[in-house]
Formats: structure tokens, C-alpha cells, sequence
């Protein structure tokens, strides 16, 4: 009986050992594109990294990234529309966006990415501005 139950164990082992999956790899670039991200809070940081936090309630700002093949669009809440560039530079990963209305782009470092939850900071004076975004889903 106990012979039985080794056996049967080390196959079972043997079994699973060759079920071996492929991880599954989603870019960031998967997780920012077709959701509309609604802006959540904001904080700033100044330069002796105090933060204050600005708890939006409901937002009413939110900004939608829709890509085909190699095609990307933007568009906000302010009826902003344009294109938008996800690039890895030497420290960062980077969201480009291409203002075709005012004709100018700016850029954002990605600070956190996930499925449901994004948040950007930038530079403004001498502030880091930090934005938290859902999209509530």
C-alpha cells in the first residue's frame, strides 16, 4: 500500500515537472492602451520632499490612449487630441503626448503601471508634480 502511494506521488511529480508554462508578458504599453485613466488625486513634492496630496473626488479630467498597428491617438477630457509615444529612456520610462491642437508635446515619467492604476510625475518649476490616475474598471 505504501508502495503504491510513493509511486503514484513520484508520477504525479513527474507529471507536473513537464508542465511547464510560458509566462505570460504584459508591456506597459498593453496596460495603458484602450482604457480611459481618470484622474484620481495629485500630490506635489517640493525639494525637501514634502508631499501634499489633493484629493480630487470625483474626477473630471480623463484622457484616453487607443492604438492599431503601429497608429497611437490621444484624447482628453479638454477635447485635446494628438499622439502619443511610450519610450524607455536611460532612467525612465517615458509617456510622450503630442498635442495637435496647441502644437506642442509634453512628457511624463511613469512612475507606476498597472492593469487598473497609473501614475506620471513631471517637472514644473521647482515641483515634482505627481499624478495618480484609475481606470475604473
Amino acid at each position: 500500500m505504501k508502495t503504491v502511494r510513493v509511486a503514484g506521488l513520484i508520477t504525479l511529480l513527474i507529471i507536473c515537472s513537464g508542465c511547464e508554462k510560458d509566462p505570460l508578458v504584459i508591456s506597459p504599453l498593453d496596460m495603458l492602451d484602450g482604457k480611459k485613466w481618470y484622474l484620481e488625486k495629485r500630490s506635489r513634492r517640493d525639494a525637501q520632499d514634502t508631499i501634499n496630496f489633493s484629493y480630487l473626488g470625483l474626477p473630471t479630467f480623463w484622457f484616453s490612449l487607443q492604438r492599431d498597428n503601429e497608429d497611437s491617438s490621444y484624447m482628453d477630457s479638454d477635447g485635446y487630441v494628438g499622439r502619443y509615444q511610450v519610450e524607455q529612456s536611460a532612467t525612465a520610462l517615458l509617456l510622450k503626448i503630442f498635442d495637435l491642437n496647441r502644437g506642442i508635446a509634453q512628457s511624463y515619467r511613469i512612475v507606476y503601471v498597472g492593469y487598473d492604476y497609473l501614475v506620471v510625475e513631471y517637472d514644473i518649476n521647482q515641483y515634482v508634480q505627481l499624478l495618480y490616475f484609475s481606470s475604473r474598471l
